[in-house]
């Protein structure tokens, strides 16, 4: 059962910062010994956040992979990053999908939030359906 609802809303409209901040969004809560599931809108941007996950800071690194049921270790990676919902056992879930997230498995929810217009109209959608669950929300405006 998910225990709180985190909308972190960005003021800017473009992808990258999206990106910039689920990678430290993921840093953090991985520094604090949490698994997380990234859950993509489709392939390409999982590719494209895996990229980006190698490169975002010159101080750290975040161990993680694209979900991959051919991988023997994937169970072992704190850090799993696909497009479809998986069976796994993070704690976390941060969602960049338009549609709300089955957060039955996750203590945390993570919302990003941008000023892009459809992100931003999803994210509002997105916000009515967890109220409308009795999900306890906080939300987090950001300078990306």
């Amino acid at each position: 059962m998910t225990s709180q609802v985190d909308f972190y809303v960005l003021q800017s409209s473009d992808e990258q910062s999206r990106l910039r901040t689920v990678c430290r969004l993921a840093d953090k809560v991985h520094r604090m010994g949490h698994n997380i599931h990234i859950l993509t809108t489709d392939s390409a941007q999982s590719k494209k956040l895996d990229d980006f996950m190698w490169t975002f800071s010159q101080s750290s690194f975040l161990p993680h992979s694209m979900a991959d049921e051919s991988d023997p270790y994937q169970a072992q990676q704190p850090v799993l990053i696909h497009h479809q919902p998986l069976d796994s056992t993070a704690e976390v879930l941060i969602n960049l999908q338009p549609d709300p997230a089955n957060t039955d498995n996750y203590q945390r929810l993570v919302e990003i939030v941008n000023q892009d217009t459809a992100v931003r109209t999803a994210g509002r959608n997105k916000y009515r359906s967890y109220v409308d669950k009795n999900y306890p929300i906080k939300t987090h405006k950001l300078q990306a």
